[in-house]
């Protein structure tokens, strides 16, 4: 028989949860503002092209792999910061 898990056992189990998907962000987020800076400094198609794609997988990936955090509020709420936070960043650095 299994043991329920006591509250503070689920508060450590949420904040690991919480804590990786920012960390997650977190380097996706840097990722992607090198990636950016890649692009904007050397002008060669065929690396910028394969640059974005791979970005756009590594995306497609971290979705895939957030879909066990929790709820759709929780992980929209995760994108939209993730994303605001990544077209400012842009705007003000390579703009």
């Amino acid at each position: 028989m299994v043991d329920p898990l006591t509250e503070e056992q689920l508060y450590e189990e949420r904040f690991k949860k919480y804590f990786n998907l920012i960390i997650g962000y977190i380097g996706l987020l840097l990722t992607g503002l090198a990636t950016l800076q890649f692009v904007t400094t050397f002008h060669d198609t065929t690396s910028r092209i394969q640059i974005i794609l791979g970005f756009m997988l590594v995306m497609t990936y971290f979705s895939f792999s957030n879909k066990g955090i929790g709820t759709t509020k929780v992980r929209n709420m995760f994108r939209i910061i993730f994303i605001g936070v990544f077209v400012i960043s842009s705007w003000f650095l390579y703009f």
